[in-house]
């Protein structure tokens, strides 16, 4: 049973709570292509990647986005359609759910 003051619960529950990011040191505007990695909470991302994403909304305009996620048993799709329907304007590409198999990654980068 997942605690009610657990921090992916109230998040899960409240997509107005966004922790800050901390900047990085990387020239997002220098890259065409960003790796999103996350774990699922809730079968969706975790609301440090929504804050990362609204914090470099306009940096990220424009970039190819590949999600991809740990999970032992929620799949991406779910992830997949919460950030596309948060972030419509962003380019997202399909996610992938790891552990995957080398030749399953290596077909997903070069989708």
């Amino acid at each position: 049973m997942d605690h009610p003051d657990a921090r992916c619960t109230r998040e899960h529950k409240d997509h107005s709570l966004l922790p800050r990011v901390k900047p990085f040191g990387v020239d997002i505007s220098s890259l065409d292509t960003v790796f999103i990695g996350f774990p699922i909470w809730w079968h969706e991302e975790p609301a440090i990647i929504r804050s990362f994403l609204t914090t470099y909304h306009d940096q990220l305009k424009g970039k190819t986005l590949y999600p991809f996620c740990s999970s032992y048993s929620s799949p991406v799709s779910e992830a997949d359609a919460s950030l596309t329907k948060e972030f419509p304007d962003l380019n997202w590409k399909v996610g992938l759910r790891l552990p995957g198999s080398q030749a399953e990654i290596r077909k997903w980068i070069e989708q």
